[in-house]
Order: structure tokens, then C-alpha cells, then sequence
């Protein structure tokens, strides 16, 4: 069993996709991570972009064996084929309909606004990968559908508070 963190501005026990909701680095779906810091980050910065609720860590545990199962892609590195599907994603021109389960690097708070500049063209493939760096990165996973949710079960929330978060 893996534990995985969601940051929200609530507690979420039974996590569903919203296909309404702004495409991310691999598609609409559930993010989690398995860096509870970096959920603590996202729980602030969701609760801020919403302007209500507490920010806080959903943990779910996820059956490691289960992934046989599912119609997973993995991205073992920030290399040009995870930028380039990124972009797609955010772009929304990305088939990951076919997918369950992404998982792969996630760029750190601070460097989302270079793979912003990128997908508008300020920046080129290798510039953006050389600055990111394998250090900047923590790991994301896109659960993509009910097929893939129901292999999370979710074990606690955690509130955390906005101080907690900025001393990390």
C-alpha cells in the first residue's frame, strides 16, 4: 500500500472527477501525490483561489497491486514527451481518455509559471527542462476516472494551518 495526499480546502472522502473542471498537467482527474509537503502547499493554494474552507490533506491509501489493472502511462522523468503532454493537457488537446492513471513528475510551486511561459512560447523544450531540474520536481498522479478511484481508500483528513504550510 502506498499513502497518497490530496491538498483541498475540505475533506474529501469519496473523490470524483469533474469533467467540467480545468484541465491540469495530465488531464482532468483527481491529483494526488505521495509528498504530504507538497499537498499542504496545494490544500493553501486551493483554499486561497476559492476564498472559503480550511485548508486541508486528504490521505488515501492506494493498492500498489492494483495498478495491473488499470490503463496506466508513467513518466519516470521531466523529459520532452511529459512537456509536450503537459501541454496538450493544459491546452486540452491531449486524448487521455484512454488512460486511468498518469503518473509522473510534478513541478514545485515555483516553477509552474515557467511551464506556463512555455506553453506560450517564451521559452523553448531544453530551456525549460535544464531549469526545472530533477530537484525541483515532486511526483504527481492523475486519477482519471472511477475505474482508477476506486482503488483509493481514504484513510484521514488533516487540517493544516496557512502558518504550517509557509514554514515548510
Amino acid at each position: 500500500m502506498t499513502m497518497l495526499f490530496h491538498g483541498s480546502n475540505m475533506e474529501i472522502q469519496h473523490p470524483i472527477v469533474q469533467r467540467n473542471a480545468i484541465a491540469s498537467d495530465f488531464g482532468v482527474g483527481f491529483y494526488l501525490t505521495s509528498n504530504e509537503v507538497q499537498a499542504g502547499i496545494w490544500a493553501k493554494e486551493v483554499t486561497e483561489k476559492k476564498g472559503w474552507g480550511i485548508p486541508t490533506v486528504n490521505v488515501f491509501s492506494f493498492d500498489d497491486e492494483k495498478i495491473s489493472t488499470l490503463n496506466c502511462r508513467f513518466f519516470q522523468h521531466a523529459d520532452e514527451e511529459w512537456l509536450n503532454f503537459i501541454e496538450l493537457n493544459r491546452k486540452r488537446m491531449a486524448d487521455t481518455v484512454e488512460h486511468d492513471l498518469v503518473i509522473g513528475p510534478c513541478a514545485k510551486v515555483h516553477k509552474v509559471k515557467l511551464i506556463d511561459e512555455y506553453i506560450q512560447g517564451d521559452y523553448g523544450e531544453e530551456v525549460v527542462l535544464a531549469e526545472l531540474g530533477q530537484d525541483a520536481l515532486t511526483d504527481q498522479f492523475a486519477f482519471l476516472n472511477q475505474t482508477a478511484l476506486q482503488f483509493l481508500i481514504f484513510v484521514e483528513s488533516k487540517k493544516v494551518s496557512l502558518q504550517q504550510v509557509s514554514e515548510r
